[in-house]
C-alpha cells in the first residue's frame, strides 16, 4: 500500500454524506436510523480512507453546498437559467409534500410510504449536515460552505489559494 501525506485534503462533504445515509437507511423505514448515526458513519469514512488506502492529510477540511435564495439555489444554476440539476427535484420530498399526498385519494397507501422515507431521509440528512457545519469544528474538523456555492467551485478556488500555502 502506498502512504501518501497531504497538508489538506478537501472533502466534498454532501456527497460523503449523502453516501453514508443511503448506506444506512437501505432497507430501513422511517425512524430506523438517526443524524447521529449518518455523522459518525461520516467521520469514519475519513478513518477509513487513512487507514485502508493510506491517504492522509494535515487538515481535513469539509466543504459544502450552500443554497442562496437571492439565485434560487447555486450561482452555476443562475448563470445556466435553471437548466442545472433541474431533474433532483423528485428526490426531495418535504413534510407538505407527503401531506399533499395524503390528501389525494388517488395515491396508494405504498406511494405515500415511500414519499415518507424520502422526506425522512431528507431532514434527517439536513439535520446532520447542520450538525456537522456547527460542532465539528470543535474537534478540529471545519465545515466550510459560501451561499451559492458548490463544493466543486469553492474546492478549486480553496485548492488555488492553499496551492501558495506550502
Amino acid at each position: 500500500m502506498t502512504r501518501t501525506r497531504y497538508k489538506y485534503a478537501l472533502i466534498d462533504m454532501s456527497y460523503i454524506l449523502y453516501r453514508n445515509a443511503h448506506a444506512i437507511s437501505g432497507g430501513k423505514g422511517v425512524g430506523e436510523y438517526t443524524s447521529g448515526e449518518i455523522i459518525r458513519i461520516t467521520i469514519q469514512t475519513l478513518n477509513k480512507v487513512a487507514r485502508d488506502y493510506g491517504i492522509t492529510a494535515d487538515k481535513f477540511i469539509f466543504i459544502y453546498d450552500k443554497w442562496d435564495t437571492s439565485f434560487g439555489g447555486y450561482y452555476r444554476t443562475y448563470l445556466l437559467n435553471g437548466l442545472y440539476k433541474d431533474d433532483r427535484a423528485d428526490n426531495y420530498i418535504t413534510s407538505e409534500d407527503v401531506e399533499i399526498l395524503k390528501q389525494d385519494p388517488l395515491s396508494t397507501p405504498k406511494k405515500i410510504e415511500e414519499a415518507e422515507k424520502k422526506c425522512y431521509f431528507n431532514s434527517t440528512c439536513r439535520e446532520a449536515k447542520h450538525v456537522m457545519i456547527q460542532d465539528l469544528k470543535n474537534f478540529g474538523l471545519p465545515c466550510l460552505g459560501l451561499e451559492g456555492w458548490e463544493f466543486d467551485d469553492l474546492a478549486w478556488l480553496s485548492a488555488c489559494i492553499l496551492f501558495d500555502n506550502q
